[in-house]
């Protein structure tokens, strides 16, 4: 073989290593289950995730998923059992730990779910005295809920899993849930009969919107090159339409939930 062939052989060897090392990075990802948004029994796992798996990809990285219960995906990630979280709101004491996307991977809320035979309104959350309200353990409904429930002694009943909350709703055991516009309704359709399900209605004031972002583990020895790579990958999912279609694709798919 001549020099010129080993000199071909070795740039097309060289390619083919470049192109597979590049493939073969991966991230590994803790996340949860909060149906319809992200689920592991969803096709992409739901589109939240979708936009996460085409914006990594992007940039050749391949994402790996461990779905656990909320509070364990994040210890887990912490901990270094994972490089990372999918997909959590601002919160000071994450950001001790993690990196945070630049933009949100997906908007959401919560508003207060309650049954129609309830006569229900509220404008302040004075309002909210005396009324038994179910939460989720986990979940951040935005620090003016938080100071009311303390400064005005508001009764909320925290329970690990949405449906939970919905099945006491219903049995009476409290009067709102709070919950996502989407999410709510989702699970609902997806727990109880359509003749149950067509009992639940929501308020419409929001107790708050926000975003949800990708988290990278700080300790992470690539965490500020995967953030920069995740963040241009998003950047260019974003460009390219195609997260809005994914997520018009989505909110299509879903429209039908609310009663």
């Amino acid at each position: 073989m001549n020099s010129f062939s080993q000199c071909i052989l070795a740039i097309l060897f060289l390619q083919h290593w470049a192109v597979n090392s590049s493939a073969e990075e991966t991230i590994r990802l803790s996340t949860g289950d909060w149906y319809p948004y992200m689920s592991e029994e969803l096709e992409h796992y739901g589109v939240a995730l979708r936009i996460v798996t085409e914006s990594f990809s992007l940039v050749g990285v391949k994402v790996e998923y461990g779905f656990y219960p909320w509070k364990r995906s994040i210890t887990l990630a912490k901990e270094g059992d994972w490089d990372g979280a999918a997909l959590w709101s601002h919160k000071p004491e994450r950001e001790q730990h993690f990196l945070y996307s630049t933009k949100p991977i997906i908007a959401y809320g919560y508003v207060f779910y309650h049954l129609k035979s309830y006569d229900f309104d509220w404008k302040s959350y004075d309002d909210l005295k005396g009324i038994r309200i179910g939460g989720t353990i986990e979940y951040h409904y935005g620090n003016e809920f938080f100071n009311a429930v303390k400064e005005k002694g508001l009764s909320v009943q925290y329970v690990p899993k949405d449906e939970m909350n919905f099945s006491k709703l219903l049995k009476g055991r409290v009067q709102i849930v709070a919950n996502d516009p989407l999410v709510g309704y989702a699970m609902i359709h997806k727990t109880f009969p359509p003749e149950t399900a067509a009992e639940f209605t929501h308020h419409s004031k929001p107790i708050k919107e926000s975003g949800l972002h990708l988290l990278i583990r700080k300790k992470h020895k690539e965490s500020k090159r995967l953030l920069r790579l995740f963040n241009k990958g998003h950047q260019m999912l974003i460009s390219s339409g195609k997260v809005d279609e994914y997520v018009n694709e989505f909110m299509k798919g879903v429209s039908d939930y609310k009663n």
